[in-house]
């Protein structure tokens, strides 16, 4: 995979980056494919109940011989006609909030609790929903419509109801994310003028109050409040360098009294992208995507690493596209994968897979720098 694709891969979100990208963004999905054309499900291989996990990887390249972990992925959602991503997990782990193509080849939004099987339909419109994002007390949900011509934010209750326009600006606004409090939303606009990629802040109850705090996509606020300096919130997202935009990296952000830090760098990489990065329920891990961009491959795994920056894990491997990872309360990271041969949801159970490195005795990867 080339450094274009892997800035086609930035916006997170297959189904949703692809129709902005339609729509003349310079962002995209995993493949060039209209985001409107659901793909039959169709097994190709079987999962493996113990696929390994390639070593953990320090800066250049794979550790050889670090062992398999033995990943125990498991699948939420599966075998459905479409696609199945941009999965939110409620705080209480209970239930989970994604974006689908399997009614329509517009998405909707559906929730499915842990352990059922039932689907609810949240959104029943011929317009586009994407990337949910269930509000800190479990009641709300924030999410990205093209309903009125343009992608903005909008908030609705879990339970279903009529949806509040958060956002109503010409460029658009992706992939909201709630503050510990619930008061405000992070998102990603694309700037009119620059064309670059743009973090802001909305009050959640009164969207007339936004404001920029600086570049980036994707961003994720730690469900944890003050875990930054000083007692500051953190917000984590990925960013790309100046002098190459597929050489996306992770980093993060302390933001108090309305007014953002200095940008922290976390993790990055000389031949992959890290990005979709997400917050554990405590603030101590992230987890995010790894794409490979020296044309080796169609794939991504998921890698989990401290917020000092200092050690980085494997949690998935294989020939498979794993992104777009949500962490749930009770320790499972909930992900998108094509390994069935659609792009359904599975999960992980990231406590496991760090528990199986440190009694195996492997080292754990020093996290290197791109950049």
């Amino acid at each position: 995979m080339d450094r274009r694709t892997a800035t086609r891969l930035a916006a997170g979100s297959v189904a949703a980056a692809a129709m902005v990208a339609a729509a003349g963004c310079s962002v995209g999905g995993f493949a060039q494919r209209s985001a409107t054309a659901g793909s039959t499900a169709e097994r190709t291989t079987a999962p493996n109940a113990a696929e390994p996990i390639p070593g953990l990887i320090s800066r250049g390249g794979a550790l050889q011989g670090g062992g398999s972990l033995g990943a125990n992925a498991s699948p939420f959602t599966e075998g459905q006609v479409g696609s199945d991503f941009d999965p939110s997990v409620s705080p209480d782990g209970r239930f989970v909030v994604f974006a689908s193509t399997r009614h329509r080849e517009t998405p909707d939004l559906f929730l499915k609790r842990v352990g059922g099987s039932v689907l609810t339909q949240l959104t029943d419109e011929s317009s586009s929903e994407v990337m949910p994002a269930i509000s800190p007390d479990g009641k709300r949900v924030a999410f990205v419509s093209d309903r009125n011509g343009s992608w903005d934010l909008y908030v609705m209750p879990v339970a279903g109801g009529r949806p509040v326009q958060l956002t109503r600006d010409s460029s658009p606004d992706l992939h909201p994310s709630w503050s510990p409090d619930g008061t405000r939303i992070v998102f990603c606009r694309q700037g009119r003028s620059s064309g670059r990629w743009e973090l802001w802040v909305v009050d959640a109850d009164n969207p007339s109050v936004s404001r920029y705090i600086g570049e980036g996509l994707l961003p994720k606020w730690c469900p944890t409040p003050g875990t930054g300096v000083s007692g500051a919130d953190r917000i984590v997202y990925q960013r790309a360098r100046e002098r190459d935009e597929g050489a996306y990296g992770v980093w993060m952000m302390d933001f108090a009294g309305g007014e953002a830090g200095s940008p922290m760098h976390l993790v990055s990489l000389p031949d992959a992208a890290c990005i979709n990065p997400s917050w554990s329920p405590d603030g101590r891990h992230v987890v995010y995507s790894v794409v490979p961009t020296d044309g080796t491959g169609d794939s991504g795994q998921l890698w989990m690493t401290n917020v000092e920056g200092s050690w980085r894990v494997a949690l998935t491997g294989g020939p498979w596209r794993d992104h777009l990872p949500a962490w749930a309360s009770d320790g499972r990271v909930y992900f998108v994968s094509n390994r069935t041969g659609t792009e359904s949801i599975w999960s992980v159970d990231a406590g496991r897979v760090l528990a199986s490195a440190a009694e195996s005795g492997a080292p754990i990867a020093q996290a290197g720098s791109g950049d």
